[in-house]
């Protein structure tokens, strides 16, 4: 009788579905990064080009625009960072960190109309709602389409009267905390070289000349393809680097920054704790949860996945938008899948 052939062990098995999408055309190029908590270095393997045009390969060291991983990578982590420090709590109104939050008001109001502006419910917003998505502000808006000046699109996103409805995921919760660590820093996120101080190395505001970076969309609004410019028109608007979007990293650097938490590292290990803890609809601070994977995805193509029990991260970057986010493929099923050989990996 032939003994049965053993399983092909769980990185071989996630990277085969990613290495097989990416060799369909559906994925112009990607990185899956694997480090186990038990394991003194990551498995990392890459696949097809930087872009459709120059048909440079992807490396395990390539670069990539990481969009919304910057929410839990920097902003996140910097705003749980000046918590511990005690400069506020997760329970401080917006109103309390960022006086002139709507300070400005339409002057033909009655005084009795005025005084329910002074006390807007823009202003009654907490930290922690910002955080776990919970304020009710919209997800996205176009704000780059109101001008160039990142000065005055920051007292825009200040000022303006947001509608405020069901809680959602939202960009703009995370513009504002952005502009909160910068008033707490006393420099614009993309100007501020000390922001990546506590970081590993593999994380920046824009990659290094020497490796190769991952494009992303063809843009019609700068008519140019983008490769090492944040993809984000939102954060291109406010300077490069917002508290939504912006930052670049390899695989190796994502892979570090997720250690980091969970090894309390970045952060002290009872704040890391309560960033993870579960709220309301799949959200923790900053991060999703959907058991065992504390995580975040990126729209340019990324992806970040921690085990707090098993201390296991994995990521896959990809540039899934390009040349164009409308002809890009759907990773929810392939993150799925991954996700499901990992987790089993040592159940």
């Amino acid at each position: 009788m032939t003994a049965p052939h053993a399983a092909p062990p769980p990185f071989e098995r996630a990277w085969a579905a990613v290495r097989e999408t990416i060799e369909s055309g559906a994925l112009c190029g990607g990185v899956l990064g694997v480090w186990p908590g038990n394991a003194a270095s990551p498995q990392l393997a890459a696949a097809g080009y930087t872009d459709d045009t120059q048909k440079k390969a992807i490396t395990p060291e390539a670069w990539f625009d990481l969009a919304s991983l910057t929410k839990v990578l920097l902003t996140t982590p910097w705003v749980l960072r000046f918590i511990h420090e005690g400069r506020f709590a997760l329970d401080t109104p917006l109103g309390d960190v960022l006086p002139d939050l709507r300070q400005v008001y339409a002057q033909e109001k009655h005084a009795q109309e005025k005084h329910a502006q002074e006390n807007d419910p823009r202003r009654a917003l907490t930290i922690e709602q910002l955080l776990s998505h919970q304020s009710g502000l919209p997800a996205w808006f176009p704000l780059y389409t109101y001008g160039a000046d990142p000065a005055r699109l920051r007292a825009f996103i200040l000022q303006r009267a947001w509608p405020l409805g069901e809680a959602v995921y939202s960009d703009v919760n995370f513009m504002v905390l952005g502009i909160l660590i910068e008033r707490m820093r006393g420099a614009m996120m993309a100007d501020d070289k000390g922001l990546w101080d506590v970081l590993p190395a593999g994380l920046a505001a824009s990659p290094p000349d020497e490796v190769p970076i991952a494009a992303t969309e063809l843009c019609p609004w700068r008519g140019r393809c983008l490769r090492g410019d944040v993809h984000d028109e939102n954060a291109y608007a406010l300077g490069g680097l917002a508290g939504h979007a912006g930052a670049f990293g390899c695989a190796m650097g994502v892979l570090s920054a997720a250690r980091a938490l969970l090894a309390g590292q970045s952060l002290p290990a009872p704040v890391v704790a309560t960033m993870m803890t579960p709220r309301p609809a799949g959200f923790a601070l900053g991060w999703r949860v959907s058991e065992p994977w504390v995580f975040h995805t990126g729209f340019t193509g990324t992806s970040v996945h921690m085990d707090p029990v098993r201390g296991d991260v994995w990521c896959l970057l990809s540039n899934r938008i390009h040349p164009s986010r409308h002809r890009a493929m759907a990773l929810q099923d392939l993150r799925s899948q991954v996700a499901a050989v990992l987790a089993g990996a040592s159940s």
